[in-house]
């Protein structure tokens, strides 16, 4: 991995990490020799993802920690409070330790270690999610490793599912125990699906997989997991009708959500004004590419038929859409590919089926195994003309291949395992997370991957415009009284969305303010591409760009920008 080394150059660079301003060193990331006298900060290190691990055991497992299977945390309201207190006592003691004598490297993880405990507390505490809706508890669900994962033998694996199942028991009852009434009616609805899916999964994929070994305990476990769950969602669909409009998280939380979570302190209405633009500039170039490929007809009927042809075979068409992807990368030299892991693709479970497509790796802890790629097909109770507008053309799932993949989350995963520690696995920044993702759509169209095409440019540019809209609706939903009716108006009308994706997209914008990250991260990921390489050689120098970026792991991408940036002299984050 490329290395630029820079002289320190402190400042605070407006962001609010712990406890007012911790100094930032604007200098990139120099590994630590294997011999460093620097053993002090590798033991806080340590020692902090030991007591983090056993905070979080259900993270812990995720990672690849495999000791810790089948545990969730405790999510009482006693013990959650005990778990603050502890996340809290870890902040503390990352703050006391001196940065003076550190490497580049260790100050950019006492930075990351701090933001992302900022975050992490900010989501246990101050949003109050735990108390609205299943979403707080979902990702701790997350048992696609221990399921299909080869990790260990099968019969390894079905101990760790019956303990998981009888641990999921008893967190089914703290769930409902928290649950403040009456609900908000899109949260209740959407917390319903979620516990659905899940004794779906459980029902059919669970028992599907371990059926060959299944014996008395795992049989007794996951049927008393089943039953909990049915149970749950029986809870959550008895308060249908008594429910209330007020999801918002409202303005002062949402500020709250990007200064502590992203790291970004722009004024909000700086951050509409940005998307606002972006909106614009992507809706210019639709027509653009429209007036080419249906001249005389409207946007809207350009972008049905842009999209029309349809895949016989959509998880066939994605492997080979993988293929092309990563020899696009090489002949273009886009970014380094660090090693030769591929991914399988797959079917989404009916628990993960609120979003379209999605990455799941192995822990970063288990190495040698394979990621898989998700595609969501249709909700079957939906229409047949909706399920069938719903499915993506084969340009918009080259695109969605390259968010997902190549070069997107996937290629930032296997650079994530590069580096120690772990954090950039342990701590995720959204906007870093799915701004470089959403960043490489376009950026891999601008170095040729479309050609002159326009019903690639055309998918790009459509899926770049529900991005768009997911910043601007997740404003108006959580700072503006917006309705998730006009939500769902606004993916229809600004983005070209079919219903059952603004369907879709406006409900997941109610339990996920953050899925604005994905526009926002792309503004700050492309700034600061212009800012870095403007003094390198511009284009020529995309690629130098990209390997030093994707670097640093999945920090927020103003933390990315003070280490990456000499010299910032008070520019704009986009």
């Amino acid at each position: 991995m490329k290395i630029r080394r820079h002289k320190v150059a402190a400042s605070c660079t407006g962001l609010l990490f712990v406890l007012g301003c911790v100094a930032v060193g604007r200098v990139p990331v120099e590994r630590t020799p294997a011999n460093s006298s620097h053993r002090t900060w590798d033991q806080v290190v340590s020692a902090f993802t030991e007591e983090f691990f056993l905070i979080n055991p259900d993270r812990a497992s995720q990672a690849g920690r495999h000791e810790f299977d089948g545990r969730l945390p405790d999510w009482s309201r006693e013990g959650m409070a005990r778990s603050i207190e502890r996340m809290r006592e870890l902040q503390r003691t990352v703050i006391a330790v001196s940065d003076t004598d550190f490497t580049s490297e260790q100050k950019f993880q006492r930075q990351y270690l701090l933001a992302g405990l900022r975050a992490d507390l900010y989501w246990r505490e101050a949003s109050e999610s735990s108390f609205e809706s299943i979403d707080f508890y979902r990702h701790s669900f997350e048992v696609f490793n221990l399921v299909y994962s080869e990790y260990a033998s099968l019969e390894q694996r079905r101990v760790a599912v019956a303990r998981f199942s009888r641990a999921l028991v008893k967190a089914c009852r703290q769930i409902r125990d928290n649950i403040r009434l009456p609900m908000a009616e899109e949260l209740r609805a959407h917390s319903e699906q979620v516990v659905r899916g899940l004794v779906d999964f459980f029902s059919k994929d669970v028992r599907a997989v371990f059926g060959g070994v299944a014996d008395a305990e795992f049989s007794e476990s996951t049927g008393l997991a089943i039953e909990a769950l049915e149970i749950l969602a029986d809870f959550f669909k008895s308060q249908k009708g008594k429910g209330t409009k007020s999801f918002a998280l409202g303005e002062e939380k949402f500020r709250r959500m990007l200064a502590e979570v992203e790291g970004v302190t722009v004024p909000l209405l700086e951050i509409k004004r940005a998307g606002l633009d972006d909106l614009r500039r992507n809706q210019q170039n639709l027509k653009k590419w429209c007036d080419r490929f249906t001249p005389g007809r409207t946007v809207a009927t350009c972008v049905r038929e842009a999209t029309s042809e349809k895949p016989d075979d959509v998880l066939r068409t994605a492997q080979a859409q993988l293929v092309e992807l990563k020899n696009f990368i090489k002949k273009h030299a886009v970014v380094t590919i660090p090693s030769d892991e591929e991914v399988i693709v797959r079917e989404t479970p009916s628990y993960l089926r609120w979003n379209t497509a999605s990455l799941r790796s192995p822990g970063v802890y288990d190495r040698g195994l394979s990621s898989a790629y998700f595609i969501a097909p249709p909700d079957p109770a939906w229409p047949r003309d909706v399920q069938q507008k719903y499915l993506k053309s084969k340009w918009e799932l080259l695109i969605t291949s390259v968010h997902e993949i190549w070069p997107g989350h996937f290629l930032h995963m296997l650079h994530d395992n590069l580096r120690p520690p772990l954090l950039g696995r342990i701590f995720r920044a959204h906007s870093t997370v799915e701004g470089w993702a959403h960043y490489t759509e376009e950026m891999m169209v601008d170095l040729g991957l479309a050609g002159d095409d326009p019903r690639i440019h055309i998918a790009q540019i459509k899926w770049a415009l529900l991005r768009n809209a997911r910043m601007l609706s997740a404003i108006g939903l959580h700072t503006e009284n917006w309705s998730r009716e006009q939500s769902e108006e606004f993916f229809r009308t600004e983005a070209y969305a079919n219903p059952g994706l603004a369907k879709q997209q406006s409900l997941r914008g109610v339990f996920d303010p953050g899925y604005l990250g994905y526009s926002l991260g792309k503004l700050m990921v492309l700034k600061l591409r212009e800012d870095w390489t403007k003094s390198r050689g511009g284009q020529k120098a995309w690629r130098a760009f990209h390997d030093e970026f994707v670097s640093y792991g999945n920090a927020p991408v103003p933390l990315i920008r003070a280490f990456m940036l000499v010299e910032d002299s008070g520019s704009k984050l986009f």
